[in-house]
């Protein structure tokens, strides 16, 4: 079927005998031949299941019924076994990336917390085929941080435990859409299905770079397409990448580990440095103090989980754990690191590990 969509797109028979293969109440648009193909791909390894009728038994019902009231009438639910994913206008094929994305995330996250909690559901996810879309249907649902969604592709709505995200309209490969899925479901999954969270740490308790830290490093490791599981990071992490530019002007390493939540918040969100990254030969960018804090807290974990030789891997999860009970980890205690000390560590490994 591919080959001959690949030929031509609008073949009638091909077009009747995929339409046997869809979901129940799934309907074959103009031009979504490849994008449902995609998706009964991604079946093959996950169970898929497609939800178009609100009246839908328990659960998946009442979401559906809610999103369609707050947000589109046309809202329909994609499940996978750890994913609840509501979505409307959107390409099957992306929705398959981010349910496979979402699975993979929540199956690396168990192997190093353990299986979560008893009675804890799967995770709600909202997926808006625009970005104006997504920023309409997050209003209200930062803690007052909605001020700063303009450069963010998908964020955790503590409020409502939905991940919500939107598709990049120039993301051909998806990789920004994964990249988001990734960093949002492990907020979501270590707040309301590990035995970690809720998060027990104040707004105002210092020590908040291992939330978005860890969420970085795992958005920036490589995932078996079909298996899940990941056991080394990104080449091209972007993390790396900026603390290896020379001359960046990053956040004080002692300021950084002190930040809290509330610290965070107040960060200038608007570019005021411009360097160059390795990874991409002959450009310069901009960075934000709120871009150089999630490189170095992304930076750091990357350090943590691979330098001298894994030594201080259990740290990596220890902070975690340390944050989410409310007793934040003293990282230069534990590593016997002053952070005037740590910092250059950090940066000499960027440097040894992202350059091409």
């Amino acid at each position: 079927l591919a080959e001959l969509f690949a030929r031509d797109a609008e073949q009638a028979e091909a077009q009747e005998f995929l339409a046997t293969l869809l979901p129940a109440g799934a309907t074959l648009a103009s031009g979504q031949a490849g994008a449902w193909l995609e998706f009964l791909r991604a079946g093959e390894h996950l169970a898929l299941e497609f939800v178009a009728d609100a009246a839908a038994p328990a659960a998946q019902g009442t979401r559906l019924a809610e999103e369609r009231a707050a947000w589109r009438d046309d809202a329909v639910l994609f499940t996978s076994p750890g994913i609840a994913l509501v979505t409307a206008g959107t390409a099957p094929g992306d929705v398959a990336a981010a349910l496979r994305t979402g699975e993979h995330v929540t199956t690396f996250l168990e192997q190093l917390f353990g299986a979560p909690r008893a009675g804890s559901q799967r995770l709600d996810v909202a997926l808006y085929p625009t970005r104006e879309e997504y920023l309409a249907g997050s209003a209200g649902g930062t803690g007052g941080f909605e001020g700063s969604l303009d450069w963010t592709g998908g964020h955790f709505d503590l409020g409502t435990s939905v991940s919500r995200l939107f598709v990049p309209a120039d993301d051909a490969e998806r990789a920004r859409l994964c990249a988001v899925q990734a960093h949002e479901l492990t907020h979501h999954w270590l707040a309301t299905r590990s035995s970690l969270g809720p998060v027990r740490a104040a707004a105002e308790t210092s020590g908040y770079w291992i939330v978005e830290g860890f969420a970085l490093w795992v958005e920036e490791r490589v995932f078996d397409a079909e298996r899940g599981f990941s056991n080394e990071r990104r080449l091209q992490a972007d993390s790396l990448d900026t603390l290896a530019a020379e001359g960046a002007p990053l956040l004080p390493w002692q300021h950084l580990l002190a930040l809290s939540y509330e610290d965070y918040r107040a960060l200038e969100t608007r570019p005021t440095a411009e360097l160059p990254l390795a990874w991409r030969l002959g450009t310069r960018t901009s960075r934000s103090p709120m871009q150089f804090f999630y490189a170095q807290a992304g930076a750091l974990a990357h350090w943590l989980w691979e330098a001298e030789g894994g030594a201080y891997r259990p740290l990596l999860l220890e902070a975690v754990r340390g944050y989410y009970a409310g007793e934040p980890l003293d990282l230069a205690r534990a590593t016997g690191l002053a952070p005037q000390e740590l910092g250059p560590r950090v940066q000499a490994f960027a440097r040894a590990t992202s350059t091409p």
